[in-house]
């Protein structure tokens, strides 16, 4: 998607006046990090715009600039839809915002009437101050509040797998997602037709999906049952071009390679917890 976007997409020199006023007005007040991604909104040196005829947009940075904000979670933050008008013919539109976990800045548009995106229009006077006086339109973590959820982070992994010093000096990003309600577990074992091990059941009614540096265990939302003959496994890590790594009904996590034709796949540990620890272990570096 990332190459056709930008074989699709104008290159232009900078982003434009009205994209830039709107997100100025929508990350008022947002604090430190705010102030830095409008920044590298403001000196980002390569910009690309997709006007699609359904009246959808999309634009997109390039830069050097890397913020990495940490602990922003794989899907970023994103902003409510901020309605505006462009000035002149009164076309309604609304943007979003997008920060992801390296800083960078998106916007998302779309239409309100079906006409295509204005290639050059401008913001009505009245609709900034409204859109100031509700910023900021995305809730960017104080340092403390960012501190704050990391350490419960690692107390909820930690508590899971049963070792209080398991999280102990770790670096990089520590993140959890809410805990999974008994109704929603139900339903996803119901729709995966899988009947969850105790140790990933577990996992997700305490953190519904858990990020600790490069290593995740997806949760309801995302995990799912791979469709190979075979017995059953679960998919529990994002793929990658060597395989995907899996979970099976008695509890072992599998891993399958690219091309497997059956899920019998290679064991890689007893259980996730096992698995879990094993792989904290080999990447745990030391600590001043």
């Amino acid at each position: 998607m990332g190459a056709d976007f930008h074989h699709r997409a104008k290159h232009v020199r900078r982003v434009p006046d009205a994209e830039m006023a709107v997100t100025e007005a929508a990350l008022a007040n947002g604090g430190a990090i705010a102030d830095r991604l409008l920044r590298q909104l403001r000196e980002a040196g390569d910009v690309w715009r997709l006007i699609a005829d359904d009246g959808g947009y999309e634009l997109r940075i390039s830069t050097t600039d890397d913020l990495k904000v940490r602990d922003v979670p794989r899907s970023g933050w994103t902003s409510e839809w901020i309605p505006v008008v462009a000035a002149g013919d009164a076309q309604p539109l609304e943007l979003r915002v997008f920060v992801f976990d390296s800083g960078i800045v998106e916007l998302l548009g779309r239409t309100l009437d079906g006409r295509p995106w204005p290639r050059d229009w401008r913001v009505r006077p009245e609709d900034l101050p409204r859109i100031r006086a509700m910023a900021p339109w995305i809730h960017l973590p104080t340092p403390a509040e960012l501190s704050a959820s990391r350490v419960a982070a690692a107390a909820t992994i930690a508590a899971w797998l049963g070792d209080g010093a398991a999280m102990r000096g770790r670096r990089g990003v520590i993140r959890v997602e809410p805990p999974a309600t008994d109704e929603a577990v139900a339903a996803f074992a119901a729709k995966e037709w899988f009947v969850l091990p105790e140790a990933y059941e577990s996992l997700v009614r305490g953190a519904d999906g858990i990020e600790v540096g490069r290593l995740l265990v997806l949760g309801t939302r995302d995990a799912y049952r791979l469709d190979m003959p075979g017995p059953a496994r679960l998919v529990i890590a994002p793929p990658n071009e060597d395989g995907a790594l899996t979970i099976a009904e008695s509890g072992e996590v599998v891993w399958i390679d690219v091309g497997d034709e059956t899920t019998d796949g290679r064991i890689v540990a007893p259980d996730l917890r096992r698995w879990l620890t094993t792989q904290l272990a080999r990447r745990t570096k030391p600590t001043p």
